[in-house]
């Protein structure tokens, strides 16, 4: 009895971090179960093929994360989420903040990114992990594979790979993201004031439609982009439908959507590979597209 009281004491607890889409979290809430810790960043349209346009339930599938959280457990949510949680909660809500991470070294572009940053700090601080090594995670942290990654300079053009946005949304997000990087220069203080911007991103877009909206995107194409190469697909002939103002191009495949697309560049511009639509018919799924577009650009010469 003595030895099986000693081996209980001696089991440590383990901390499992998980990233929950909603097909994972339909089986959350078949068995009424939501983490201890809960972070919503955001709630956008998609996946609209399954859910048959019907956004309440897709909604309902996402807020499986928190909705059988008990008095004790935590909500961790993004300012734009806010609104959407029920007041019949009962975790404890806490509201990230970019501003709360202003102090730290984070060189992930995009103001959502810094959102995203305030959440995973406020879940590192519940943790008691001192501040100092927050501080020294975040300024290491180059990002994510395929979430608007850096990836290489060539001929004075930055290569952006941006291969998990599958939602006109996500896209539109890493566009503005880069487009807010551009220097504060007083003739680009004056560009903003006229409402004109330097249009410096060469996109490349296109796949699968998921019956998600384009219109938002085709203005922030024609509003920040300096050219689009579109890769086929049924997302990409709905793109083409709309009055795209910039410079725009379909090409037969990713291979030849990057050589077009660096050749449409000048020094001083932006690829950003951002498809804005999921990546059935032409590949596996969405991990062999960006595996695809790497082996790509390690092979050009």
């Amino acid at each position: 009895r003595a030895q099986k009281k000693n081996k209980k004491k001696s089991i440590k607890k383990n901390i499992l971090v998980c990233e929950l889409d909603s097909w994972q979290l339909q089986g959350f809430g078949d068995s009424k179960l939501s983490p201890h810790i809960s972070v919503f960043t955001t709630f956008l349209s998609d996946h609209m093929n399954y859910y048959n346009n019907n956004r309440r339930r897709y909604f309902q599938d996402k807020a499986n994360i928190f909705k059988y959280q008990k008095k004790g457990d935590i909500l961790i949510v993004r300012p734009g989420v806010r609104k959407l949680i029920s007041k019949s909660v009962k975790s404890k809500i806490i509201v990230a903040n970019a501003k709360d991470v202003a102090n730290y070294k984070f060189i992930v572009p995009g103001e959502y990114q810094k959102e995203n940053l305030a959440c995973a700090v406020q879940v590192a601080k519940l943790f008691k992990i001192p501040d100092s090594q927050i501080s020294k995670a975040v300024k290491n942290f180059k990002g994510l594979e395929g979430r608007l990654q850096y990836l290489k300079t060539i001929k004075g053009v930055k290569i952006y790979n941006d291969n998990n946005a599958t939602t006109p949304e996500a896209t539109i997000a890493g566009i503005e993201a880069l487009v807010s990087r551009v220097p504060d220069t007083l003739l680009m203080e004056k560009f903003h004031k006229q409402g004109v911007w330097n249009k410096n991103i060469v996109l490349i877009c296109g796949g699968t439609d998921k019956k998600l909206m384009v219109q938002s995107l085709v203005k922030v194409i024609n509003k920040y982009c300096k050219s689009v190469v579109m890769i086929p697909g049924t997302g990409t002939d709905k793109l083409l439908k709309e009055r795209i103002t910039t410079k725009k191009e379909k090409v037969k495949n990713l291979k030849t959507a990057l050589k077009k697309s660096l050749s449409l560049a000048s020094a001083g511009d932006i690829v950003l590979f951002s498809p804005a639509f999921a990546s059935f018919g032409m590949f596996k799924n969405e991990y062999d597209r960006g595996d695809r577009f790497l082996k790509l650009l390690k092979n050009l010469k």
